[in-house]
């Protein structure tokens, strides 16, 4: 419902929205695929992707960080345990071929 009222109040914003718009739909896709480019190019698809799982844990950080958002223990506790799974399957996953 609210889509076709803010096609119609778009072409009326401030310089400045439009700015706002554009640095957060470039600059944090630029981010995220460089990072990823990097971190396939050095550890490959099959390692890489189990970094994805980070995603949460690091999110729950930057919420502490930046807005001093307390997580549960609950909300710890699985953190702890996502990370705990990423490291296990970096250093014990799946022997390659010979």
């Amino acid at each position: 419902p609210w889509l076709p009222q803010a096609l119609a109040i778009m072409p009326h914003a401030p310089a400045r929205c439009w700015a706002a718009v554009l640095e957060l739909g470039i600059f944090p896709a630029a981010i995220g695929y460089a990072a990823w480019a990097f971190v396939i190019g050095h550890m490959g698809a099959a390692r890489g992707a189990g970094l994805l799982y980070l995603l949460p844990p690091a999110t729950l950080v930057l919420a502490f960080v930046l807005t001093g958002e307390i997580p549960s223990p609950r909300t710890l506790i699985g953190g702890a345990i996502v990370m705990a799974g990423v490291v296990l399957t970096n250093m014990y996953g799946r022997a390659r071929p010979a």
